[in-house]
């Protein structure tokens, strides 16, 4: 496996940051249907100031992607199609190896959702549902003291004459009738 030159590798980030602004996308998408436009014409279809639009021309000016052209008090901009097509021939390149790449296995799960680009193993586990279901009431909490070692599971059952916890001890834990287990 081969890393991409750094000249490709530099020219592919400057294009990506200057396409990662609405702005300048806007600014690309109105110039596609035209000869060229003047910063006037920009800011009103922009609904924005001339120093923020002009600011936005000059980067896509440094980064080749428009022409400016003087014309009295008036810049007029127009996509470089040439720059435009090397570096579509830059993106298609990266594209087509994405798509050559071998696929790989899909999960048989979701994701972890705290663990973003986990793979499940196809079981989840236990008092955990998949996404989409919900568990019975009491299923989790069945289940969960199901799965207790035996010295957990196995507490003696309360004395039906013992007083009641302290107030704010007790709301943890569900609870039933004075002295009665829920489980």
């Amino acid at each position: 496996m081969q890393a991409l030159p750094d000249d490709t590798t530099n020219k592919l980030v400057k294009l990506f940051k200057l396409l990662s602004d609405g702005t300048r996308l806007q600014i690309i998408h109105f110039l596609t249907g035209v000869p060229e436009l003047n910063v006037g014409n920009l800011c009103d279809l922009l609904e924005q100031s001339q120093p923020a639009v002009s600011h936005h021309l000059a980067l896509l000016r440094d980064a080749s992607i428009v022409d400016m052209r003087r014309d009295g008090k008036h810049n007029f901009y127009r996509l470089r199609r040439s720059s435009l097509a090397q570096y579509q021939q830059l993106v298609n390149s990266l594209w087509d190896g994405i798509a050559a790449a071998p696929p790989t296995a899909q999960p048989t799960e979701n994701p972890d959702p705290l663990l973003p680009g986990a793979r499940s193993t196809g079981t989840l586990p236990t008092g955990i549902e998949p996404l989409g279901t919900e568990p019975e009431p009491g299923d989790t909490l069945n289940r969960l003291s199901d799965e207790l070692p035996p010295s957990l599971g196995d507490a003696p059952p309360k004395d039906e004459g013992a007083a009641s916890p302290p107030s704010g001890e007790s709301g943890d834990m569900p609870s039933g009738e004075a002295g009665e287990d829920v489980a």
